[in-house]
Order: structure tokens, then sequence, then C-alpha cells
């Protein structure tokens, strides 16, 4: 992230409007609601894509701004990421991959739980067999 490039000015969730620049940061070229004294001109830098939701048919990602704390945190369409598609490659594999490790050790502590309550049924069965128990 932080490459310079010509931007692409889109309408944020907030009625901001923002100019993508390259990829790694947007331009706020209006006024802000984490920023009252309004400054015109200020780049803002994505620090991390977050969460991704659907508005609709339109893919939402939830931007952490560097230099911001999460409570500033904002819902943006893919649109205005115009830039960042290398970003969202790597969020949505890593999503994917995170996705696939928590399957594997569900189905893992699935088995073991299988494999606790077949040993306890054969120790249950050898315990009848050996006191003469049904």
């Amino acid at each position: 992230m932080g490459k310079r490039g010509k931007g692409t000015k889109r309408e944020s969730s907030h009625g901001i409007t923002l100019v993508a620049q390259g990829q790694g940061h947007i331009k706020r070229t209006q006024q802000s609601p984490f920023d009252p004294a309004g400054s015109d001109d200020t780049t803002y830098y994505v620090r991390e894509i977050k969460a991704e939701r659907l508005s609709g048919a339109t893919p939402q990602f939830l931007i952490g701004w560097e230099g911001f704390s999460d409570k500033v945190d904002t819902w943006e369409p893919v649109e205005h990421l115009l830039g960042h598609e290398d970003d969202i490659r790597a969020f949505r594999a890593r999503r994917k991959e995170e996705a696939a490790k928590e399957e594997a050790e569900t189905l893992a502590r699935k088995k073991q739980r299988l494999d606790d309550n077949e040993r306890i049924v054969e120790e249950s069965n050898g315990f009848e067999q050996s006191t003469g128990g049904k």
C-alpha cells in the first residue's frame, strides 16, 4: 500500500467526497465527520480492510484508517476502493484461509468427541462384562 496515482472521486457512506489515490490511501476533498475543522485536501491512508458485507448486491468493506482509532472505521463500497484490488484479494484470501482453518479445527474437535464417546462405550462394555452386568 502507499503508491500514489491519479485519483477517482467517489462519495463515501458519510457524504464525504473521497478520492482513491492509487493504492493505500484515499484523499478527502470535503468535510469529514472525524475532522470537525473540515480542512480540505486531506489524504487518509487505508490501514487495513477489516470486514466485508453486502449492501444489496454491492460489497462493502470496513476500513481502518491510518492514524485513527477503530471508532472512526467506515464501511466503504467497493467502488470507493479503486486501486485497492490487491488489498481486497489479499483480505478475501486471508478470510478464506481462516474459514478453512476454523472448519478443520471444528472437524478435529468433532472427531475427538466421537473417539472419546467410542472409548467410553468400549470401556463401559468391558466393565459390564467383567462384573457380569448387562
